[in-house]
């Protein structure tokens, strides 16, 4: 068995901290999911609170683009990928796009004529 070398920079993942990261992130996607439908539908006007929040989460879904980039993975064939390159070329090729519509600001979209 071969020894790779793995960068500081680079999370495994079955590290501790992947694994916190990966809580978080489940968090915003069951607030994402559960809360944001509900108050689009029955909240009329957004409180400074509930926009703030918003804000942190689009913030942590970028921030999450970011850490995939240095996120090691396991390829088909069971063998750790921790190469930048390859990281993330498969990133790219696979969930890039829908993470980064997922984190647009969308509330920046707003405009006057839709507030009357």
């Amino acid at each position: 068995m071969r020894q790779v070398y793995i960068p500081l920079y680079i999370l495994l993942p079955h590290s501790r901290t992947k694994s916190y990261w990966n809580i978080v992130n489940i968090f915003l996607v069951l607030y994402t999911a559960l809360y944001m439908p509900y108050r689009i539908s029955f909240i009329d006007s957004d409180s400074v609170w509930q926009s703030v929040i918003d804000w942190i989460v689009n913030i942590l879904f970028t921030m999450d683009i970011v850490v995939t980039f240095f996120s090691a993975y396991e390829d088909d064939d069971g063998e750790l990928v921790s190469d930048c390159r390859r990281i993330a070329n498969s990133y790219l090729l696979s969930w890039f796009l829908l993470d980064c519509i997922v984190c647009f600001p969308f509330e920046l979209l707003d405009t006057a004529e839709s507030r009357s």
